[in-house]
């Protein structure tokens, strides 16, 4: 089910390429990723193949931070959305479920503060939190932290192998930054602020989470606005259990249809 160019379009708008299929409807399903991911990620064509088969247009989102996350700033990836979502005109569709993977879901729940995006359903995919993973596996944190407090710009150092703005860095692993809203006990109150339908779909041995998903699951659940938090037997990208996830999806889109 690669996706090829005789069943994809390639789009651009401004410094953003998108691909979407070859489907004319008015639903429709955008993939945001999250960090180091590519418009390309392991499940977006069976997402595609998924669209083709139920009248569902599907849009992969090439973020500007693609796969080099580190010089771009969260706000770069919230914008990239809200220019595909114009782009293609789907403010005039009936529905739109628009799904982020990891980092990608941080991103979705910042779009939410943007607008009243009223034909809109989320789907959160592999929420997990970037502070708890890098406390977990980074012993010099702290001090990188200070480093980052005081640098403008790059920093003076990589993570892993990457360079890192300092806003950047304090924003994925300061406690209470920007993007640390999934970690146990981090506020969520001024998460989608318009209560857009919202779905979480946690991984029961997903790499990237520290905390038990029973606690993951009541953070998430904390979400204005979310309808259901399911847990799958799969990693964080669900590679080699992709059916699975079709069929959460499909779940979803057919419980909203219309």
């Amino acid at each position: 089910m690669a996706c090829s160019n005789t069943d994809c379009v390639i789009g651009k708008v401004g410094g953003v390429v998108f691909i979407k299929n070859r489907v004319s409807s008015r639903r429709g399903l955008v993939f945001v990723g999250g960090l180091g991911d590519s418009i390309l990620s392991n499940y977006v064509p069976d997402l595609m193949w998924y669209g083709e088969k139920n009248d569902l247009e599907v849009v992969s989102v090439g973020l500007r931070s693609f796969p080099h996350y580190g010089m771009h700033l969260i706000d770069d990836d919230v914008e990239d959305v809200e220019s595909v979502y114009r782009h293609c005109g789907m403010e005039r569709y009936e529905k739109v479920f628009i799904m982020g993977h990891s980092t990608g879901c941080q991103v979705l729940m910042l779009y939410s503060a943007l607008k009243n995006i009223k034909n809109a359903v989320f789907i959160l995919q592999g929420p997990v939190s970037d502070r708890e993973y890098e406390e977990a596996g980074n012993s010099r944190l702290e001090e990188q932290l200070e480093v980052a407090r005081q640098t403008e710009g790059v920093l003076p150092f990589k993570r892993d192998g990457e360079y890192v703005l300092a806003r950047r860095f304090l924003d994925l692993f300061e406690k209470n930054g920007k993007e640390d809203f999934f970690s146990i006990g981090s506020e969520t109150s001024h998460l989608n602020p318009y209560f857009v339908p919202t779905y979480a779909i946690l991984s029961e041995n997903d790499e990237y989470a520290v905390a038990p998903v029973e606690k993951v699951r009541e953070q998430i659940g904390k979400i204005k606005g979310m309808k259901k938090v399911y847990v799958a037997p799969a990693s964080h990208t669900f590679l080699g259990n992709e059916n699975c996830l079709i069929s959460i999806i499909e779940e979803i889109t057919k419980k909203l249809e219309g």
